[in-house]
């Protein structure tokens, strides 16, 4: 019986060594793609991550120049100064290439260049509007990004 259990254990191991390779074969590519995936997906979230720091800055940004530009009749030379630091980081900040973000910045410029508090003030709702829709945009994709999309 010894020698009869010796024989088919050998001619049944081989098989049994096969079906656990395919086996763990089939597992390690399970793992791969799972581990692709967490990569993607932690990707996205650092990418959104920025993205939201992105507009909090913006968003900060946009509120120190509009402060100025809206509330002072006569301009000092620290308030020109302060102007044109935050000028340069919208300037920074806006993609000049993106239909949204170039509304923005073209009301911000039209807003800079106007003479007289009154007159500025008049192209407040525009920057308002142009500011909402450029955060807006941000915000869809944050929301795709952390769904997984792709977002260009």
């Amino acid at each position: 019986i010894d020698l009869a259990l010796y024989f088919f254990l050998g001619s049944v191991a081989p098989f049994l060594r096969g079906r656990s390779i395919v086996w763990q074969c089939s597992t390690v590519g399970k793992d791969q793609r799972l581990l692709r995936r967490s990569v993607k997906r932690s990707k996205d979230i650092r990418r959104a991550t920025m993205r939201l720091e992105w507009i909090s800055e913006l968003r900060k940004t946009i509120a120190e120049y509009h402060s100025i530009l809206m509330t002072r009749s006569e301009m000092t030379e620290d308030s020109y100064l302060k102007l044109s630091d935050l000028g340069t980081q919208l300037d920074l900040l806006l993609n000049a290439d993106d239909p949204a973000q170039k509304v923005l910045w073209d009301v911000l410029d039209q807003i800079y260049k106007t003479k007289g508090l009154e007159n500025r003030q008049t192209l407040d709702e525009n920057l308002v509007e142009a500011g909402r829709a450029v955060m807006k945009e941000e915000w869809e994709k944050i929301k795709r990004e952390m769904r997984g999309a792709t977002v260009q």
